[in-house]
């Protein structure tokens, strides 16, 4: 397997896959009402709704990275909407889906060999930084997975 296919391969896995973990993004979402993704761990922590969008931002910041902009995306960080319906919260799912297929399409254009590059902000390689966005959604996952356990 060369390189390219196996970062794909641990992003699949984060997102819907056999993740090593024990679990994955879709796991976390299904079935999540849009109060639950509202809720914090006593009130003070971010709600999932938050950290599905900042993720979704991250991946996004990647993407332009791989594609040679530092250009954030046209949304803020951390966004939470402020219509709560659950129309909001499912075109939030679909644009999280979509922020991985858009990720996942921009890796497959990269060759092996553009691994070992620096991004355009000049102080990681690619695979550093590819590596660094799985890292990130795994932290965030397990952020996720906590609210949904202790959130009052």
């Amino acid at each position: 397997m060369d390189e390219i296919k196996g970062i794909c391969r641990l992003l699949d896995d984060v997102q819907q896959g056999e993740c090593w973990i024990g679990v994955n993004m879709k796991m976390v979402t299904d079935g999540l009402t849009p109060e639950q993704a509202l809720q914090k761990i006593g009130g003070k922590s971010n709600c999932i709704w938050q950290l599905i969008n900042h993720v979704r931002y991250w991946r996004l910041t990647v993407v332009n990275r791989l594609k040679g902009s530092g250009e954030p995306p046209g949304f803020p960080d951390m966004l939470l909407p402020s219509v709560h319906h659950k129309a909001e919260w499912e075109k939030t799912l679909q644009e999280f889906d979509e922020s991985y297929k858009v990720l996942r399409a921009a890796i497959l254009e990269l060759k092996d060999e553009d691994l070992v590059k620096l991004t355009p902000r000049g102080d990681q390689t690619f695979y550093q930084l590819l590596h660094g966005i799985i890292e990130h959604d795994c932290y965030h996952m397990g952020q996720m997975m906590l609210i949904k356990k202790y959130a009052n």
